[in-house]
């Protein structure tokens, strides 16, 4: 299954990818100083999500210098070599 991270088939695909044992979490550093708290959050889950069974490989990455919009290349870049390194159909 091709993973697209672009499309309304990201979804399918990020459960796809859980389903499979691997996620990936991305955040740009800039947005650290956001009332959101979203980078905390995403290293929290990321966290979480590890320690549960140990079934799921979870990788966190904060970009560094990178805000919302800037994030985005990097983000997209990482997460295509993430999930086509894992191309491989898991077990049901």
């Amino acid at each position: 299954m091709a993973h697209s991270i672009v499309s309304l088939s990201s979804f399918v695909s990020l459960f796809t990818l859980l389903r499979c044992g691997y996620l990936l979490l991305g955040v740009g550093e800039l947005e650290g100083t956001h009332k959101s708290g979203m980078n905390e959050n995403a290293l929290e889950l990321s966290k979480r999500l590890s320690m549960k069974d140990g079934r799921v490989n979870v990788q966190f990455k904060e970009f560094e210098g990178e805000g919302h919009l800037s994030v985005l290349p990097p983000l997209i870049n990482r997460a295509l070599r993430f999930a086509l390194k894992r191309n491989v159909p898991c077990k049901e």
